[in-house]
């Protein structure tokens, strides 16, 4: 049984370390998972990790949660990728 099935998880820093884990839970469990992280190269590696093992990911690079518009610009292309969050 998925716990998360189609649940929209967004995860600051998700690229590595704790962030990467908690995103990694929640995909495994069946939601979506929404990588935020200002390194792109790192935030695409885990993503194609998480989709090879059958997991939905989505990828918004270049975000900085220390800026507001940063955050309103990433926030935008998930709702227009998603409609939610």
């Amino acid at each position: 049984m998925m716990k998360f099935k189609d649940k929209i998880t967004l995860v600051t820093g998700s690229a590595r370390g704790i962030g990467k884990a908690i995103l990694t839970k929640f995909v495994e469990e069946g939601a979506i998972g929404i990588i935020w992280d200002v390194q792109t190269e790192l935030a695409q590696k885990t993503a194609q990790e998480l989709t090879e093992k059958g997991g939905k990911v989505f990828v918004v690079t270049d975000v900085d949660v220390r800026n507001l518009d940063s955050v309103e610009k990433a926030t935008e292309q998930v709702l227009k990728q998603y409609g939610r969050i």
